[in-house]
């Protein structure tokens, strides 16, 4: 691709984040070589899917936060909101690790949605996929599984930015 359409793309759609990430350097690693480091401005979107009560349920989570890169190590977090399509919003901080080599990622939120109710979700997956689990205190402890799409735009637009 075009490195002038990246660029205007970095320069259009991340803002202050693309300023962020020209300051990512390269450190040197006896045993890995040349290793990236950065922080940055971080959006992410999960979009996941699963059963409640018998009916399905399609939650967008977004999370605008920060990113810091120690490679082969990914560590963002930030201010989170969930919208489902079924169940009520919900906001809260989240925190997710990410290990670049072998694809593995781990997150984990602490939310309150629009009733006062907290909600407690840790996930797990392989590079864009995953399940995520939720305890939901009802009135009664419910726990519910999701399937989760991930889609970590600030580590693609870091990625694209610095091509």
């Amino acid at each position: 691709m075009n490195k002038s359409l990246i660029f205007l793309f970095c320069m259009l759609f991340s803002g202050v984040a693309h300023a962020e990430f020209e300051k990512m350097r390269t450190v040197t690693d006896p045993q890995f070589g040349p290793l990236r480091q950065a922080e940055a401005l971080d959006v992410s979107l999960d979009l996941e899917y699963g059963r409640v009560s018998g009916r399905g349920i399609g939650i967008l989570n977004a999370r605008l936060g920060y990113l810091h890169v120690r490679e082969p190590l990914f560590i963002s977090g930030g201010p989170a909101i969930r919208l489902s399509t079924g169940l009520s919003t919900a906001l809260g901080p989240q925190l997710q690790i990410e290990h670049l080599w072998m694809g593995m990622w781990g997150q984990g939120a602490v939310l309150v949605d629009t009733h006062g109710k907290i909600i407690g979700t840790i996930g797990a997956g392989f590079s864009i996929i995953g399940a995520e689990i939720q305890l939901n205190n009802r009135g009664n402890m419910d726990i519910q599984v999701f399937f989760k799409l991930r889609l970590p735009v600030g580590v693609l637009l870091l990625w694209a930015c610095n091509q």
